[in-house]
């Protein structure tokens, strides 16, 4: 359904977007170790269940989440974050009300320091826009 690129807050996050993440996130240490999604697949499905059926039949435009990932892999807090300068330059972040279901099903390998130990990170989860989708998809016949 949604076409998804995790990727871990190094190197991917802009200026204005750090600005937006809480302020619990802008205390942490860089991780030698990245945390990872464990089964990505099955809570993005979980999550995608969780949208409106009206917007799924319309499609979603492109959104990015930051998400705080705890020692134990879960996810404490979401916020929904710009996905480009145009946004950031209007205050605009989509997907805000998704960030209950990340909390709810999200889940990763923590991230790690240099000793090894598990720490606390941010996580950002950007998504691509999804096509909208046509119920000939649901009843196995080819949608030209």
């Amino acid at each position: 359904m949604l076409r998804t690129v995790l990727a871990p807050a190094a190197g991917v996050i802009g200026a204005a977007a750090a600005l937006s993440l809480p302020a619990s996130a802008q205390n942490l240490p860089e991780p030698a170790i990245h945390a990872q999604p464990l089964e990505a697949g099955v809570w993005q499905q979980q999550i995608a269940n969780d949208i409106p059926g009206f917007a799924r039949f319309q499609g979603l435009g492109p959104m990015r989440f930051g998400l705080v990932v705890t020692r134990d892999g879960s996810v404490r807090s979401c916020m929904a974050l710009p996905v480009d300068a145009e946004q950031a330059a209007r205050g605009e972040a989509r997907g805000q009300r998704l960030c209950e279901r990340f909390i709810e099903h999200a889940r990763f390998t923590p991230a790690r320091d240099a000793d090894g130990g598990a720490i606390d990170s941010v996580y950002i989860a950007d998504f691509g826009a999804s096509r909208p989708l046509v119920a000939a998809q649901h009843q196995g016949a080819p949608a030209n």
